[in-house]
């Protein structure tokens, strides 16, 4: 199962190559290598900007590794396309101690900075633009993720399927919100009702979640699946009742609402700007 990021990623390179275009994607282990937490352009990666391009585009913000990218592709003069997708930072996904003062020093310092240079920026919703605009005022387009329709033809035929199973789709991070879900499953529970809960992903909060489950007594109504291939996430998209996304914050779009829709499952999501104009569309 790829990350928000990946996906987005890999479903450019496919739209652009099918309209005849030809795309080269700097990635980890190809152009980019992590030092802890941080991920850097690499020789490679480098090098790679000195090519033929007729425009760069920049998925992130990855500290530092977007910077670095618009950096080195406006030393080239290369127009750049700077697609900002999620909530910049450390602070949401690792919730390790100081990482709200390095968020700070990283957005002033790095991100706010460099961001001066692009030539144009994409957001996902509206919402998230105007929570940008504290730092960014250039030009820019809100375009919505998007799913290949081609790989969910039929799915939708699906919507309203039977059943007790509610699923979750995501990395396993603090701002995901997943022990508010669990516990509502527990209510639900207690309450008499047969549902139980599957939560497909990998990430730093799993064994935190793990001890929830055990602490609540749910280990028979609550599943961890890991990372699925995508055949094996679309059965289960396929079996569940309702999708649920709970997170609490940092969300800039969810484009696991899209596939949910897309597979005839009813969505429920948090109230958060970024979460709104997915789930109405």
């Amino acid at each position: 199962m790829k990350t928000g990021y990946a996906k987005v990623a890999g479903q450019l390179s496919s739209w652009f190559t099918r309209l005849g275009h030809e795309v080269d994607v700097i990635t980890e282990g190809r152009g980019c290598h992590r030092i802890g937490k941080i991920a850097l352009l690499d020789k490679t990666g480098r090098s790679m900007f000195k090519g033929n391009y007729d425009i760069v585009q920049v998925i992130g913000p990855t500290p530092l590794f977007s910077e670095q990218c618009v950096k080195y592709a406006k030393k080239e003069n290369l127009p750049v396309v700077y697609h900002i997708s999620a909530f910049a930072g450390l602070s949401s996904y690792y919730h390790l101690p100081g990482s709200g003062v390095i968020d700070s020093l990283y957005k002033k310092l790095n991100l706010y900075r460099r961001i001066r240079d692009v030539d144009l920026v994409v957001y996902n919703t509206h919402d998230f633009a105007e929570y940008c605009a504290s730092f960014y005022d250039g030009p820019f387009e809100v375009i919505p993720d998007g799913v290949d329709a081609h790989h969910f033809n039929g799915h939708s035929e699906r919507y309203g399927i039977k059943g007790n199973m509610i699923l979750f789709v995501g990395q396993l991070r603090r701002y995901k919100g997943l022990p508010y879900l669990i516990m509502a499953i527990k209510r639900l529970r207690d309450a008499g009702a047969d549902v139980v809960l599957d939560i497909v992903g990998g990430g730093p909060d799993r064994e935190r979640i793990l001890s929830l489950i055990a602490k609540v007594d749910l280990q028979n109504a609550v599943f961890l699946h890991g990372e699925l291939a995508d055949e094996e996430l679309d059965q289960i998209y396929e079996q569940s009742r309702a999708f649920v996304l709970p997170s609490i914050q940092g969300e800039s779009f969810g484009i696991v609402l899209l596939e949910a829709a897309a597979h005839g499952v009813p969505v429920i999501a948090s109230d958060l700007p970024g979460v709104r104009e997915p789930s109405l569309g």
